[in-house]
Order: C-alpha cells, then structure tokens, then sequence
C-alpha cells in the first residue's frame, strides 16, 4: 500500500512539473509605470508574484504587490489563489483564474488571466519570460 500512495505521490508531482503553467510569466507589455507584471510558478503547486496597480486610470501613484499563491490544474485552465504578502494587502488576497494559449503561427505562449474581487476588472496577460 506505502508503495501505491509513494508512487501516486510521484506521479502527480511528474505532472505538476510538465503543466504547462509552469515557469515564467511577465505582462505582454510593459505597463504605464515602464514595469511588467511578474508571475514565477513552480512545480510544486506554489507560486510567486509581483503585481503594479494604481487606484485610478490616469494616476502615477502605482505600488507594487508581492502575492506567494497555492495553484491547481482544472482541465485546461489553472485556478491561482494569490495570498498578497507585501503591499496595502488588506483585501487585496484574490483568486485568478488563467489558461495557457498557444499562438497559432508563432508558437508563442500567452497566458490569459481573470481576476475576481478587487481584481476583477485588472488586465491580467502574459507571455513566456524565457
């Protein structure tokens, strides 16, 4: 029995590792601050991020956020829960929800996000940081 769990624990780390989630990510372009927005995921369902936003549309106010998330697949799409750890954090904890695409032509890999809460209406799209 010890033999099946270890085995089962093996294999789900091997996929977690081969998701294609997995790597990193920056915004697939830059943002109006000159920064990009950051994502690095790991293999073992974890994950760090580092996000600009402003409070409003024209403003120069931007601060930066630092979120460590927990993530898991669900069929094609990956469910992200950010835990904001640095930055006006109070309310600021979030579930995104994103799908890897591949660009038909160039191959590219963008990832398309959506956030909820306080996030719902902010642009989340990357691409590939190789």
């Amino acid at each position: 029995m010890s033999r099946f769990v270890l085995l089962s624990g093996l294999l789900l780390l091997t996929s977690a590792c081969d998701a294609p989630l997995v790597g990193n990510w920056e915004s697939d372009s830059k943002l109006d601050n000159g920064e990009r927005n950051k994502l690095e995921v790991f293999g073992d369902f974890t994950g760090e991020a580092e996000v600009w936003a402003t409070s409003c549309r024209s403003c120069n106010d931007w601060t930066e956020f630092k979120f460590d998330f927990d993530w898991e697949e669900d069929g094609t799409e990956f469910d992200l829960e950010m835990d904001c750890d640095d930055g006006p954090c109070d309310g600021a904890d979030f579930k995104l929800e994103c799908e890897v695409i591949e660009e038909e032509g160039s191959g590219e890999e963008k990832l398309d996000c959506k956030g909820d809460g306080l996030w719902e209406s902010y642009p989340f799209d990357f691409q590939r940081d190789e």
